[in-house]
Parts: structure tokens; C-alpha cells; sequence
């Protein structure tokens, strides 16, 4: 099955499946310099983690403290968590990513030292 077929289906448009679909087409035809580029993709992974991480306990704080005032838990909480699901799609898929171009690349290093 095509990558675009398991995209179809999921109800909304998931970043994390998109960038696999990407990568799964162009995968076999990037250079060393790319794979070792791409290979990043889990360090900003982490990073795009750590800022949802900050980002929540900000509002938990918020949440928290405001008892009800000002945060408008009926409107905002839907848009919050398909926001936070999306970021979290986004970071599996950057993980997924860095780790087969890490793998593919030193595949292709050993490849290369015994050709």
C-alpha cells in the first residue's frame, strides 16, 4: 500500500504521516550529505518534546490559578488538544525519520567501506 493510501482515512491531515510518506518515496535517492541532515530530525524532535513540555505546564499553571475566570475551558480545550495532538504527530514523525536516516545512512557508510 502507497503511503498516500495510509494517509487517507485517518479523518484529518496528520503532519507525522505526511513527513513519513516523504521521506518513504524519497528515501532510496538521497545523497550522504542529505540522510546525515535528515539524521537531525530527532535532535529537533527532542527539542520540539522539551517546548511542548514548557508550553504545557504553562497552562496547566494557568488553568490551575485562574479557577475558572478568564480561561475558557468550553471553547479553547478542543482547539488546545487537536493542537497538541498534531505537535505530537509532528514529533513521532521527526523521530521516525531521523532514525531510519540514521540507520540508512550507516548502512550506507558499511556499504561503502566493503564495496
Amino acid at each position: 500500500m502507497s503511503c498516500a493510501k495510509n494517509q487517507q482515512g485517518l479523518g484529518a491531515f496528520r503532519v507525522g504521516k505526511a513527513l513519513g510518506c516523504l521521506y518513504e518515496v524519497a528515501a532510496n535517492h538521497l545523497s550522504v550529505e542529505e540522510l546525515e541532515l535528515l539524521e537531525q530530525a530527532t535532535a529537533s524532535a527532542q527539542y520540539q518534546a522539551e517546548n511542548l513540555s514548557a508550553v504545557l505546564q504553562s497552562l496547566g499553571s494557568v488553568a490551575a490559578f485562574d479557577k475558572g475566570k478568564h480561561w475558557d475551558h468550553g471553547n479553547a480545550t478542543p482547539s488546545l488538544l487537536w493542537m497538541l495532538s498534531n505537535q505530537l504527530d509532528m514529533i513521532a514523525g521527526l523521530i521516525e525519520i531521523g532514525e531510519n536516516a540514521e540507520y540508512r545512512l550507516r548502512t550506507r557508510v558499511q556499504q561503502n567501506r566493503e564495496g
